[in-house]
């Protein structure tokens, strides 16, 4: 019986930080179930309301402190892995079903497990919302966290959506109390990623999930160079949303003392 709880207790610590996923209390980005009121939905989301190091922030360029012990970004892309849309509600995902890349930062190594798509950005620069964010979302062997996002300003096609678009075009509504629809996409080169990550600038600071249960401890790195996102393609990725949720940017957060890295080539 010892044996068998310091297994459980084992599996708990290694647990890793997640998405909120199916079975989770419902969200959204409007009213009652809104961002405000995100903390007091379950007990498992209080951190959304009551933790100290939130996300997304607005990231002040001349408040940036340019660290000369940061590295430039290490990040590869494959360009050919397995992997599945998702539609959760709250935003669209393309789930990595295998080995689709790997960043490494801070003496780690992160394997992409998957991207998602808001809209408009969640963080900010300057004040400026833009009309887009990606986030690659990565998992070290430790269970640590760290997502790479790249802004998207109003202007040519997002490359991999224009990959995924008929299938975008066909993913079903989630609904109530149902799993996530899903569509196989089948092998899909990423490769074109590069040239959005690709940067002589990036800021990083540590935050949060940026849905429930707004998990702290994550590792954010925002890359300088804008990217873009046509309005077709916006509008693509908020048609099979929740109603509530057609606009998934989470209002910027409280630094609470926090600062910002930059890295500078």
């Amino acid at each position: 019986m010892a044996m068998l709880f310091l297994v459980a207790g084992l599996l708990c610590i290694l647990k890793p930080i997640s998405f909120a996923q199916e079975g989770s209390v419902f969200f959204s980005y409007s009213g009652s179930t809104g961002p405000d009121g995100w903390g007091s939905l379950s007990p498992d989301y209080a951190t959304c309301s009551s933790g100290s190091s939130q996300s997304p922030i607005n990231i002040v360029n001349g408040e940036a402190v340019i660290n000369s012990n940061l590295n430039a970004l290490d990040i590869q892309f494959r360009d050919s892995v397995s992997a599945t849309l998702v539609n959760n509600g709250f935003n669209v995902l393309m789930r990595f079903d295998g080995d689709a890349g790997e960043l490494v930062f801070g003496g780690k190594n992160f394997a992409l497990k998957q991207m998602h798509w808001h809209s408009s950005s969640e963080h900010q620069v300057d004040g400026t919302q833009y009309a887009g964010e990606i986030h690659l979302v990565h998992n070290a062997a430790d269970s640590s966290v760290a997502v790479v996002s790249v802004l998207l300003q109003s202007g040519q096609s997002d490359p991999i959506i224009a990959k995924v678009q008929q299938q975008l075009d066909e993913l079903p509504n989630k609904q109530s109390n149902e799993s996530p629809p899903e569509i196989a996409l089948g092998n899909v080169n990423i490769q074109e990623l590069s040239g959005l990550t690709t940067t002589d600038k990036y800021y990083t600071y540590t935050g949060s999930l940026t849905t429930p249960p707004c998990t702290e401890g994550v590792t954010w790195i925002v890359i300088e160079k804008i990217g873009s996102i046509s309005n077709d393609q916006v509008e693509a990725l908020k048609r099979p949303m929740d109603d509530g949720s057609k606009t998934n940017a989470r209002p910027g957060q409280a630094m609470n003392g926090r600062s910002v890295e930059a890295y500078q080539a």
